[in-house]
């Protein structure tokens, strides 16, 4: 199975523990302390899968309310189900594809990772987490720690670091990469003063995009300021040849996947309990 759609059935199923969970500190009443019991026991795993499982339904089913609140989809009843018809200018498959193909996640691992390792197996765990490890005092329940600058700066050293944003190739009259990073502020407005004064040697132009954590659900309204994942446009700006290639790419799309081409898609069918079933499909932007 692709890394990217691994990721992505894991994050669906973080949200239906969250709301597993939710239910159970809802209808559980018992708050008594337990042993957690030292045999397997089968028919507890099978009712916990149930709940993990319904929890997936359910948080799709919130998705599809939400989207039906704020107008973006629209429920129809026909003879033999519910058909919800979500709006493709708000809720943009290729973004979603684009997060199932798993595009722009950063190689190697990462510091979560790095502390699963070092937590499931501490003797190979570099020293200076062991030293940091034996400071952590547990009192009324409350966990506290020394917090040294020293281990701190040793600790950095075992953690793997992101690689630059700005490509080290490139170069400015301000300088390079360094100097770009050290004072963005000041390049920024040494730019923007020479495009305003009409400089006839650097002919500036100002352009822009909208950066995102995760990856989005819609394309901007202005196509001058295309909509891009962040690990996406770092990727990008790593490989790029200079800020015009840049800029040409951003704004022609072509990074999107194409249905068709890249993904398909196929209809979802939900069961709700004594009524029609869900169906949702999606409708293109201007149909």
């Amino acid at each position: 199975m692709p890394a990217g759609r691994m990721i992505f059935y894991l994050d669906k199923l973080k949200y239906s523990m969250r709301y597993a969970l939710d239910r159970v500190a809802k209808e559980c009443t018992d708050h008594t302390w337990s042993d957690v019991p030292c045999r397997v026991e089968s028919n507890l795993y099978l009712t916990a899968g149930r709940l993990v499982s319904a929890g997936i339904d359910y948080s799709l089913a919130s998705q599809l309310c939400g989207a039906l609140h704020t107008g973006t989809a629209v429920a129809i009843k026909d003879d033999d189900a519910w058909r919800v018809r979500i709006d493709e200018s708000h809720h943009d498959k290729a973004y979603g594809a684009l997060e199932l193909i798993g595009l722009g996640k950063p190689g190697g691992p990462d510091f979560s990772m790095q502390l699963f390792h070092w937590i499931r197996d501490p003797l190979n765990a570099p020293a200076v987490v062991r030293q940091i490890g034996e400071s952590i005092l547990l009192k009324k329940r409350l966990i506290s720690y020394a917090y040294l600058q020293d281990l701190t700066s040793e600790l950095a050293r075992h953690i793997g670091q992101p690689t630059y944003l700005i490509p080290d190739a490139w170069k400015f009259r301000w300088g390079g990469r360094s100097e770009v990073s050290l004072r963005p502020a000041a390049a920024a407005a040494m730019a923007l003063n020479r495009a305003l004064s009409g400089d006839s040697v650097d002919h500036w132009v100002t352009t822009g995009v909208v950066l995102i954590a995760g990856f989005g659900g819609m394309r901007s309204p202005d196509a001058r300021y295309p909509i891009i994942p962040v690990r996406l446009f770092e990727r990008a700006m790593a490989e790029a040849s200079s800020l015009d290639a840049l800029v040409a790419w951003c704004e022609g799309l072509e990074w999107l996947p194409r249905e068709g081409k890249h993904f398909n898609v196929a209809t979802m069918e939900i069961e709700l309990a004594d009524s029609k079933p869900l169906i949702a499909y999606s409708k293109q932007s201007g149909q």
